[in-house]
């Protein structure tokens, strides 16, 4: 590869000339590609490498007056055998050492051009196999290092990902090269059909639109330039993150500030839906039954189809994606309201009508909220083309009602042998807080078998800490029938057997103050690994009762893959509780390779509640963090991030994982807020 540049000129490549329509209006894009001249020959040596490739696995030439060098097919695995090795004889092109051979290679050409010519913007058609989820930018040769990707033929092929597998198959690859991809994460989904399959067309551009990539659709080669109705639509910024999960009976729908997209795949049925006011067809002329330009309440969409339904004008004014929603709380309690429009340039919220002074966030945080503050609560979102008012959202104080209170945490780990242990934390605490509290400590490992863990740690151990002085020891729990009872009262299942290697203590009477459980594998093995820690004894004691106030835990997050941590808040009244995801701020405090940029979401069951990707510094959220006794988040950047919400009773989760496919340390935490 060190010969490449002198090289250059005398390899026999093709030419491509590339047109790429990057609208600012919906969304869309379109790659057309206007020239493309074959190679002479089958296979060239590139470089000293041993990147062998055939007709159909080329590199392009850079076109100097555009910024887009075009790499087709080479990212996966090689498609010949050859001498990969140098041992004199051919190598299967299909075994892993050669695909990894491959990767290497193609890596470092890559790395090269981008010496050569690093102003130009390397990207490429890619591959893999869907069902293994293998390729398509996972390896970690690729993971980061591409701006973009083309998702060719993604469906109206024979085979494509869609036709002979599943559409969940190809929605997942076109989403794990949006994750993989670097800035700006030009990631095109590619559809093949006749020109007059406006249901083909609609099906590959709402499936484009449920995230956040660019759509191509061709007829037969790529000097086509087809335009369909829909392109011409002003749907505006997207309201909804982008989509992974199925909206309802498995359609799926991502709403923007001027309409919305709706999928049904392929697998499902004929699906009737109901459809909030306000929402209607356009007027089309292509397809002008599917496209007649009439309100709707109701749609019904086959399947391999999708819709494109607009809102009814609004002029521009802000459209809140997120209304606040009415509370009801005991005296005393934090609540928070939250209202988000995409085009609101500034908020203003309102009680009773009146401004409330510095309430001029999406975020408004009530802190102990007494009698007075009862009532209506509404935000103002103004643009320059107006202003609109959220819906109100009522405030009722409960006298004599007790808040919720977390009760229990848990977290699901994979454990490499190389990592040791990890470290889950809880603090008993609460204003005015006397006496103790037992908690109830576990580590589940064999038992996970049960539940449908594959490979759970097959001898977990557990360590109490208070501060630097150990507490409490299990390896084994031994099947006492005071820990059954335990698990019993805390509502904790069942053990496999008492002669399982599961690990479990109970901590008898815990004062107020911070505790730690270091999680281990006795054999060195690694696997997945349950760490709980519950609250036992009285949840529903007075106020000065210790309680756990703090949750926590301290893991290295591989690319790609995520820490969640679950916990449930028992109670009647709802409680206020800030969770966060820290990265950048753990240095300070000597923690090294940290998660540069985590992203945190918060989920009940499978439905997303908030999510929060940046911090951004801001003022209420570290009001609060101060509150709660939470150290600072100190980094520049506001790459931490944080979320601050008032929840029912009930079971929680929050995931966090690293934007762009980073790595890293990173403590997932959560407060109840007084």
């Amino acid at each position: 590869m060190d010969s490449l540049p002198a090289r250059l000129g005398e390899l026999t490549l093709p030419r491509l000339t590339l047109e790429l329509n990057r609208t600012d209006r919906t969304g869309v894009g379109g790659v057309e590609f206007i020239e493309q001249v074959r190679p002479e020959v089958n296979a060239d040596d590139v470089g000293g490498d041993g990147l062998e490739r055939d007709d159909k696995t080329f590199l392009f030439d850079p076109v100097p007056e555009f910024d887009i060098w075009y790499c087709d097919n080479v990212f996966y695995q090689a498609r010949i055998d050859a001498d990969w090795d140098r041992d004199g004889t051919n190598d299967d092109h299909t075994s892993a050492a050669v695909e990894t051979y491959f990767r290497q290679a193609i890596a470092k050409h890559i790395a090269t051009i981008n010496q050569i010519t690093p102003k130009l913007m390397v990207m490429g058609n890619v591959d893999g196999q869907p069902a293994l989820h293998r390729g398509f930018l996972r390896d970690p040769e690729y993971r980061g290092k591409l701006p973009g990707a083309f998702l060719e033929s993604a469906m109206g092929q024979s085979f494509s990902t869609e036709t002979w597998s599943t559409w969940e198959n190809m929605f997942q690859s076109y989403r794990d090269l949006l994750d993989n991809t670097a800035e700006p994460h030009l990631v095109i989904l590619n559809v093949k059909a006749t020109r007059t399959d406006y249901a083909a067309m609609r099906y590959g551009l709402t499936t484009t639109l449920l995230q956040d990539g660019y759509f191509s659709i061709n007829e037969g080669n790529y000097r086509d330039v087809l335009w369909y109705d829909e392109f011409d639509l002003q749907l505006g910024r997207a309201i909804d993150p982008p989509q992974a999960a199925p909206w309802q009976a498995g359609v799926y729908r991502r709403r923007f500030e001027n309409g919305m997209v709706l999928i049904n795949p392929k697998g499902n049925t004929m699906r009737t839906l109901a459809i909030e006011p306000g929402y209607r067809r356009f007027a089309g002329t292509q397809d002008p039954v599917t496209n007649n330009g009439q309100p709707v309440t109701t749609v019904t969409l086959p399947p391999r189809d999708g819709l494109v339904l607009v809102t009814d004008a609004t002029g521009g004014r802000p459209i809140f994606a997120t209304q606040p929603a009415a509370q009801a709380v005991a005296e005393g309690s934090t609540v928070v309201f939250r209202a988000e429009s995409p085009s609101a340039e500034r908020y203003q919220w309102q009680h009773d009508g009146v401004a409330i002074p510095g309430a001029t966030g999406a975020l408004l945080v009530v802190p102990r909220v007494a009698a007075a503050g009862a009532g209506a609560y509404t935000c103002v979102a103004t643009n320059a083309m107006g202003t609109t008012t959220s819906a109100v959202a009522m405030l009722s104080i409960v006298p004599g009602a007790q808040r919720a209170r977390l009760v229990n945490v848990a977290l699901l780990v994979d454990l490499a042998a190389s990592e040791g242990d990890f470290t889950l934390g809880a603090a008993l605490g609460g204003e005015g807080a006397q006496g103790a509290r037992p908690l109830l400590v576990r580590a589940a490992g064999p038992s996970l078998t049960a539940l449908g863990v594959a490979s759970p740690v097959p001898d977990p151990q557990l360590r109490v800490f208070g501060g630097s002085t150990m507490l409490g020891l299990n390896n084994d729990w031994g099947g006492s029938a005071a820990l059954t009872a335990a698990f019993r009262d805390a509502g904790a299942f069942a053990f496999s057997s008492a002669t399982s290697k599961d690990a479990a203590l109970t901590m008898a009477n815990l004062s107020t103050g911070s505790y730690t459980v270091q999680v281990s594998d006795a054999t060195g093995r690694g696997g997945s690994v349950l760490a709980e820690i519950y609250a036992t004894g009285d949840n529903t004691a007075g106020a000065t009762t210790p309680r756990l106030v703090n949750l926590s835990a301290l893991k290295r997050i591989a690319a790609g893959s995520a820490l969640t941590a679950g916990f449930v808040i028992g109670g009647e009244m709802p409680v206020t509780v800030l969770v966060r995801a820290v990265g950048p701020s753990l240095t300070p405090l000597g923690v090294t390779g940290v998660l540069s940029d985590p992203r945190l979401e918060l989920y009940a069951g499978s439905r997303v509640l908030a999510t929060n990707d940046d911090w951004l510094r801001d003022a209420q959220l570290a009001g609060v963090a101060q509150s709660v006794g939470a150290f600072a988040l100190n980094d520049a950047g506001g790459k931490d991030a944080a979320l601050v919400i008032t929840l029912p009773p009930g079971n929680y989760s929050a995931r966090v994982s690293g934007s762009a496919g980073s790595s890293g340390q990173a403590l997932v935490e959560v407060y109840e807020v007084p």
